[in-house]
């Protein structure tokens, strides 16, 4: 079953680590989402099936990250996160919105397209 999910996803999400997430994150071109979630709960399963349908929609355009906050403390401390499931959207590796507990598929959707809209304009939203 995992292999039908792979053949069927255009563009994988990119696991993050410390180790990665400036390169990732912070010197991307692109938009980035990331999803902080914990494996074992529902809530964050379910919005974690969304990033990947997001990610396999977007395509080049953006970029879908997730970040296991078990794995992952440092980063989930970094970007105090408090509560789950967690999304964090950047630009040019510039903090633009972050968006806490389960979120409609659509809403995450339409908030990444917009970054996509107005690459090349830096955008805070606070």
């Amino acid at each position: 079953m995992q292999q039908k999910l792979k053949k069927r996803c255009g563009r994988k999400m990119v696991e993050l680590t410390k180790k990665i997430f400036e390169e990732q994150v912070l010197m991307s071109k692109i938009p980035v989402m990331i999803l902080f979630y914990r494996k074992e709960d529902a809530e964050c399963t379910k919005l974690l099936e969304s990033a990947e349908r997001i990610a396999d929609k977007m395509q080049d355009k953006a970029k879908i990250c997730k970040v296991d906050v078990d794995q992952e403390i440092a980063l989930a401390l970094n970007y105090q996160v408090m509560d789950l499931p967690l999304v964090v959207f950047m630009n040019y590796g510039i903090f633009q919105e972050r968006i806490q507990g389960n979120t409609e598929e659509e809403i995450l959707l339409e908030k990444l397209q917009k970054l996509c809209d107005c690459q090349g304009t830096q955008q805070i939203h606070f």
